[in-house]
């Protein structure tokens, strides 16, 4: 039978464990977030922008607070400028699943976009960084991912071609590059994420047009996972007790 020490902590464990579910859960619909600059060191990607023109961008996500909790940014839009470093500002928070939520995105208010369609490009694009999330990939296969990302976020025109293009890395032959980014993007179609991130999109996109901050998608634990660790902690610790009020018997 558990002390009153020991029933403490495990009803700690599991309030620890349900306050982590509702943090991941239940967001605000703005929020602030304060940019800390790029996280990791793998090469940039070098893109044809029709709007830009030649525009270098980083691949690495990039490290930022929200509130106390520290996260990683990935980019979803390559039409914008990253903020200084150390700057704070606010954004709109929109759901997967969420229709309302998606209409202040930048997809529907700079593309033009249905909240329907925004809904699931975001989620092919959230399906792409999840891809993407994985330290073992070589810098070229990031490339590769993120150049699906930003061509599908900025678009096709009538004919199916992307306004958004790329210079083959120098170490590629040419069309590589682009087969395998279209590859990943055939990919993203069939494995749209339904959960596990949200867009963070600066509020003053509708008024500050092109002089916003990027468009980010933070991955979010999911709240099954959240639980399962929760209850194995209190598993262990249990189990862990047991071996010990065992061990005078066993010795």
């Amino acid at each position: 039978m558990l002390t009153r020490i020991e029933r403490s902590l495990v009803v700690g464990i599991l309030f620890a464990a349900l306050v982590l579910l509702a943090g991941a859960t239940a967001h605000a619909s703005t929020l602030n977030v304060t940019y800390d600059g790029v996280s990791g060191s793998n090469p940039t990607l070098n893109i044809n922008d029709a709007a830009l023109g030649s525009v270098t961008g980083y691949i690495d996500p990039y490290n930022g607070n929200i509130g106390p909790q520290s996260v990683l940014l990935w980019c979803v839009d390559p039409d914008h400028d990253a903020p200084p470093a150390g700057t704070t500002w606010t954004v709109n928070v929109a759901t997967p699943g969420n229709l309302g939520s998606m209409t202040t995105t930048s997809q529907v208010i700079n593309n033009g976009l249905s909240a329907s369609a925004a809904n699931t490009l975001y989620g092919e694009m959230a399906a792409l960084i999840m891809l993407m999330d994985n330290p073992s990939n070589s810098a070229l296969t990031d490339q590769e991912i993120q150049g699906a990302i930003w061509q599908l976020s900025d678009g096709f025109n009538a004919s199916n071609q992307p306004y958004l293009t790329f210079p083959s890395p120098p170490s590629v032959p040419s069309g590589t590059f682009q087969g395998a980014v279209t590859g990943y993007e055939t990919w993203a179609a069939n494995h749209v994420a339904a959960s596990g991130f949200e867009i963070l999109t600066d509020v003053n996109e509708k008024s500050a047009g092109r002089g916003a901050y990027q468009e980010y998608i933070v991955l979010t634990p999911e709240p099954s996972t959240l639980l399962l660790m929760g209850l194995g902690l209190m598993a262990l610790f249990c189990h862990s007790r047991r071996k010990g009020s065992l061990a005078p018997v066993l010795s």
